[in-house]
């Protein structure tokens, strides 16, 4: 489950709306693969650098971004996923998958060298996620929550967009992440202090993965129907919306360059667990009824 270039929820929704708007990207899951982005192959080669061989647990994998880019280096990934129709998209793309919240999945015995959560961690029970991924990890195995987020744009840009969205979706200007700002206004380091706090993880660290992206009118248009809170407008405001968005676009020129910065949250599960947990194994080795 994910929100396009930066998290949906900056803070934490009512649980009703966090529950609609987690589910809403399945109404268009081949959309949104489609349209959303990947992720920095530095961080990736630095995330399988720190897992070695072992197993990736990949949380909200959505349609399997992140996890396609792991298994293309051989690793060996299994997502969670609650939303069965981004879970089909994933398994297209041969990635296995288990359907469920994270909160409630059991990892049956499993353990994982690295545990991954992109654009998804936001979504996820701040005290009871922690708590599963320190079930899932083999000791001193590795918690990664990223988020691809929209660096501080023109002022220009920023100005047309505002002006966009204020006539046609105000309650949506000056809160939506596609406008862009910058990375400590959303509050995403927190997550971080609450997987310490925990107590199950140590060596607490934020690293920062810049780049940079152009899109055509088309591919704006079609990375905005992606965003949660685009997705619960009326159908017809929502069109009216990315239509005007286009224009904006249109009138700069038709291509956006757009600067990002990929946050990543790293954390090492503790080392002196106690023992009795289970042995490491990889996604292949799952229970009965489990997804593949």
């Amino acid at each position: 489950m994910s929100g396009p270039h930066g998290p949906d929820a900056p803070g934490r929704p009512g649980q009703a709306e966090a529950a609609a708007r987690a589910l809403s990207f399945g109404t268009d899951a081949a959309g949104y693969d489609e349209a959303r982005p990947s992720y920095p192959e530095a961080l990736v080669d630095d995330l399988l650098a720190g897992a070695g061989a072992g197993p990736v647990l990949d949380v909200g994998c959505g349609t399997g971004k992140l996890a396609r880019q792991l298994t293309a280096r051989g690793a060996s990934v299994l997502g969670v996923e609650a939303d069965e129709r981004m879970a089909a998209v994933a398994r297209s793309h041969g990635i296995a998958v288990e359907v469920s919240r994270f909160e409630d999945f059991d990892p049956a015995g499993r353990r994982f060298a690295l545990c991954t959560a992109a654009q998804a961690w936001h979504w996820v029970d701040p005290v009871a996620g922690p708590a599963k991924a320190a079930t899932a990890l083999v000791p001193g195995g590795q918690l990664a929550l990223l988020w691809n987020l929209r660096e501080q744009p023109d002022p220009a840009v920023t100005a047309a967009f505002d002006a966009c969205y204020r006539q046609l979706a105000p309650e949506l200007a000056g809160t939506t992440m596609v406008l862009g700002g910058p990375p400590e206004a959303r509050g995403l380091e927190a997550h971080l202090d609450l997987v310490t706090a925990s107590g199950s993880f140590v060596d607490g660290e934020v690293r920062r993965y810049r780049w940079q992206t152009r899109y055509d009118t088309a591919a704006w248009r079609a990375l905005l129907s992606t965003q949660s809170d685009h997705r619960l407008l009326d159908p017809a405001r929502r069109e009216r919306l990315l239509d005007g968005a286009a224009r904006v676009v249109d009138d700069l020129g038709g291509v956006l360059d757009i600067a990002y910065v990929t946050l990543a949250l790293l954390a090492r599960r503790r080392a002196d667990e106690p023992a009795g947990a289970g042995a490491s194994v990889g996604p292949d080795q799952q229970p009965a009824g489990g997804a593949g």
